[in-house]
């Protein structure tokens, strides 16, 4: 009977928590679509409403009624027009694909920069994203500076992550941030100010499980200085041009000697 009882303990508990983390995130986007649309609190309310069980229902592998996602497709709309970035300068940019035949891991939800602790082991692991595609974009932080990380584009409902080292198998492990919704609609965009120099690993997921499409991620810094797989940044055509001017002014000075 105990047995019993603690299966069903656990049970519940997996269910709350697969509740919970849709309720925020229908809590967060309401509350910004009421900021925007200058809705009272039972209209954004209702909108919470309608998103938690429109999420619910995609994560149970439901299909959602044309009545309900032409809704949910207004409040996206809207939504996909308040983000601004706070860098703009576009370091580089990477264009992925998650597939079928992608590799899958148990997403993290939670995590949150701390200066004072930036690689650590933190946050929860997703009781909804349980077994999601990913792809990993390495890259370095050259010059330490204020780094916005952002979707840009994309055919799903995206979830970010990043990280100073990643193990799939430990996904909780050297976590610098994550974030599900902070950049239009359902794009995510991680911000991280004065990030040090470094090795940096940006995971691009989903939301839920078997959500695949393809996406562009911006990296921006307008302080710092990025550049993508861990190599060093390319020479400056200026640094080539005054190398250049020294190397032809060595030869005209030994040309003399000679003479």
């Amino acid at each position: 009977m105990k047995k019993v009882l603690l299966v069903l303990v656990v049970f519940a508990g997996a269910q709350w928590a697969h509740a919970s983390e849709i309720m925020v995130k229908s809590e967060n986007l309401a509350a910004a679509y009421q900021q925007a649309e200058g809705l009272d609190d039972t209209e954004a309310g209702e909108v919470a409403l309608l998103l938690q069980g429109y999420f619910t229902t995609l994560s149970e592998g439901g299909t959602v009624s044309p009545a309900v996602q032409t809704e949910v497709d207004g409040i996206l709309a809207v939504l996909a027009g308040l983000a601004v970035p706070s860098a703009t300068t576009v370091q580089f940019s990477f264009d992925g694909t998650l597939s079928g035949s992608s590799p899958t891991f148990n997403r993290p939800v939670g995590a949150f920069y701390d200066a004072g602790d930036i690689c650590r082991t933190q946050a929860t692991l997703s009781t909804v994203g349980t077994n999601v595609y990913y792809q990993v974009i390495p890259f370095t932080v050259q010059v330490a500076g204020d780094v916005d990380i952002e979707v840009m584009t994309g055919t799903f409902d995206t979830y970010l992550i990043l990280y100073c080292a990643f193990d799939p198998d430990n996904p909780l492990d050297n976590l610098v941030a994550s974030n599900d919704d902070g950049g239009e609609g359902l794009y995510s965009r991680i911000n991280v100010p004065n990030l040090p120099a470094g090795a940096y690993y940006a995971v691009v997921s989903s939301f839920g499980n078997d959500e695949t499409g393809s996406f562009t991620v911006e990296f921006r810094s307008d302080s710092g200085v990025l550049y993508p797989d861990h190599e060093p940044a390319a020479v400056p055509l200026s640094t080539w041009w005054v190398l250049g001017v020294f190397m032809a002014l060595g030869l005209v000075f030994s040309l003399k000697r000679l003479v």
